[in-house]
């Protein structure tokens, strides 16, 4: 029997908890350049450290360093 693993995107998930990043909805290769360069690519550990709510936008830690990133990037990211 196959098991069938259930990964959200970043934007559902809560602050708080330590997330790995294990693909991308979007694999565009502006938005692979942009995320490359946020220090985001697969089995990064990421930390959302807050959410904004008026914008949906997170604050991010990934290794080590603080990012800021919209909606429409972490709607993008599926983690576990």
């Amino acid at each position: 029997k196959i098991k069938t693993i259930h990964k959200n995107t970043l934007s559902q998930e809560p602050p708080g908890k330590q997330l790995t990043m294990v693909g991308v909805k979007n694999d565009s290769p502006e938005f692979l350049q942009y995320i490359t360069q946020l220090g985001l690519a697969i089995n990064s550990k990421i930390t959302i450290t807050s959410n904004h709510k008026f914008d949906s936008s997170l604050n991010i830690e990934v290794n080590g360093k603080s990012q800021m990133i919209t909606q429409q990037v972490a709607e993008n990211i599926f983690v576990l």
